[in-house]
């Protein structure tokens, strides 16, 4: 059993927060917030606790006992006092916003909530244009008047288990995100944001110091959630699924903010863009972790003309580029055109499993890449680089490699190579085995190491996770760890040995990156924060979904590459009101 971490960073007496881990098992036990124990838990599951912050609570460690187990939380969790306000849709605007007499409106609310102050929204469905009516505005528009403070943040969140539904179908917010938020240190926890209705995203975050957490976004018009030029934002727990309408151009999250953690999400089901896609020199200092990214149209993460500095680990992607993009699992690219160089990029301990045509695609990267301890199954090319060379940014060693229907082929530049050339062109991929990694059952989305796994105690570099996917504690630095995301917990298991591939014909190329235009938001000015770390382990959203069938993998380029074209245009804070308020503003590659 532990704790991976709590939804909010601060809490007020008398409101609710959710506990994120593994093995809580099926039975109530006792969760105490700095030696008080809660005796309201409206919901108790094995990987998701939600408390009430008791009378006496003092600012510390969460602690979760289940029977004979103990588990804390990695980070403590602040306490203050604020006011506690109750929206239903039974209620009345001019109730007192108290639990026996509610507010009707989320904009009552809003104008009544300060500092310190939690908003608990009773479950009902909430569709409610912005208070001014004179233009086009987001149904929930959290102006930068509207924000809490770094030691009392403002909380909006389903009461209790409740998950409420917010909506942007009226006109005046149809064409707006769903969510815009630019007042800083705002917390959004259990909430289920519909676009249904509504072309554009679905949270837009132009504030620093926001955390998103346990959001369930679909049916969005353009992005799930888009982050701009921000610092220090938490995306987390989050459920990102059937939307975006653009090719190439709608993902599950878009960042352009720096020191952002983006952990344990589960991203599925999206017929344009990528799962996760860090874009433009804003973009640094990222922490990508123990997401569960699966069956998309563009590629599982990308990396576009980054600022760099980025950690990407404990992943798990799934059937993505199935038929846009970069046609691959992870892109890394462009920038030296532009002239726009990246501090090194860090991706380790991930499991990307197909089917699929490229494992890794690299073009125009200005900027290192190290990549270790990483496992990519089932694609017919391993690494496909675009440069001509020569290739200093990359420093790989410790993947393992599996191909589709055959031994991988690698590209440098030229035309299509086995393995075995990979490495005595490049110097590269030091202890990195090509083999299959015997997965428990891949086709069910099951990607843990079956006993006798190469992967297994097979895993190097200079970075290691301390646990992984699932929380499960990596071996001391005195013992190799196994490759990919998930540790294996069994008896057994050895390192295997390197191979090299086979020749056969060269694997079916797909288009350069994506990421054309940000999607709709509103402008901000941002503002500074400390940078977050990973914060604690495991946690990820679990994986199980059946097989999705492969789309057509021609040589064909599926989507527009854009990687020489000029460096970002500025912010525009006028962007607002262009476009009759509409909020879109473009950035082009």
């Amino acid at each position: 059993m532990h704790v991976s971490f709590v939804d909010v960073d601060s809490a007020s007496y008398g409101s609710y927060v959710g506990v994120y881990g593994k093995g809580f098992g099926d039975t109530k036990g006792q969760i105490s917030f700095g030696g008080a124990t809660s005796i309201d838990m409206p919901l108790w599951s094995d990987s998701l606790i939600i408390a009430k912050i008791p009378a006496g609570a003092q600012t510390g460690i969460v602690k979760v006992t289940a029977g004979s187990e103990q588990a804390e939380s990695p980070e403590s969790l602040k306490i203050h006092s604020g006011a506690i306000f109750v929206v239903s849709s039974a209620g009345s605007d001019s109730n007192s916003g108290d639990t026996e007499h509610p507010f009707q409106t989320l904009h009552k609310a809003m104008s009544v909530v300060q500092p310190g102050d939690t908003v608990l929204i009773q479950a009902g469905a909430y569709d409610e244009p912005d208070l001014d009516t004179s233009i086009p505005l987001p149904a929930m528009y959290f102006r930068n008047n509207s924000g809490g403070t770094a030691e009392k943040p403002i909380t909006w969140r389903g009461y209790g288990a409740d998950v409420p539904v917010i909506r942007a179908s009226h006109s005046l917010s149809s064409t707006s995100p769903v969510l815009l938020v630019e007042g800083e240190y705002l917390r959004f926890a259990r909430i289920e944001i519909n676009g249904t209705n509504n072309t554009s995203s679905g949270v837009s975050v132009w504030a620093s110091n926001t955390w998103v957490v346990g959001l369930d976004v679909h049916s969005f018009g353009e992005t799930g959630i888009l982050v701009g030029e921000t610092d220090a934002t938490m995306v987390a727990a989050n459920r990102i699924h059937n939307g975006g309408t653009r090719a190439d151009l709608d993902h599950g999250i878009l960042m352009l903010g720096q020191h952002a953690t983006i952990r344990n999400n589960d991203i599925s089901d999206l017929p344009n863009g990528y799962g996760i896609f860090l874009q433009y020199q804003s973009q640094e200092f990222a922490y990508v972790f123990e997401n569960f990214i699966h069956d998309i149209a563009g590629g599982g993460i990308g990396l576009s003309r980054v600022g760099g500095n980025n950690r990407i680990f404990n992943n798990i992607v799934w059937k993505a580029g199935l038929s846009q993009g970069c046609r691959c699992a992870l892109q890394v690219a462009y920038g030296q055109a532009a002239s726009e160089p990246s501090s090194t990029d860090r991706i380790y301990y991930n499991t990307f499993v197909g089917p699929g045509v490229a494992g890794l695609f690299v073009a125009d990267r200005e900027g290192s890449i190290e990549m270790h301890g990483n496992i990519f199954s089932e694609f017919k090319a391993g690494i496909r680089i675009d440069d001509t060379g020569p290739w200093p940014y990359l420093s790989t060693s410790h993947n393992l490699w599996h191909g589709q229907k055959g031994a991988p082929q690698f590209k440098l530049g030229g035309p299509w190579i086995d393995f075995a050339q990979f490495q005595s062109q490049t110097g590269q991929e030091d202890g990195s085995l090509v083999a299959d990694p015997k997965l428990v059952d891949p086709e069910a989305g099951d990607m843990h190491l079956s006993a006798g796994s190469p992967a297994i105690r097979a895993g190097g570099g200079p970075d290691r996770p301390a646990s992984d996917f699932d929380g499960v504690a990596r071996p001391s630095e005195a013992v190799a760890p196994d490759m990919g995301a998930l540790q294996f917990d069994g008896p057994g298991g050895s390192g295997g040995s390197a191979g090299s591939g086979g020749s056969g014909g060269d694997p079916d190329s797909g288009s350069a990156g994506s990421g054309a235009e940000a999607g709709s938001g509103g402008s901000s000015e941002g503002g500074s924060g400390n940078a977050s770390g990973s914060g604690g382990s495991g946690g990820g959203a679990s994986a199980g979904k059946g097989a999705a069938s492969q789309n057509d993998t021609s040589d064909d380029d599926g989507g527009g590459c854009g990687c020489t074209t000029p460096s970002s245009p500025t912010h525009s804070p006028l962007a607002l009101l262009v476009a009759l308020g509409a909020l879109a503003w473009r950035r082009r590659r």
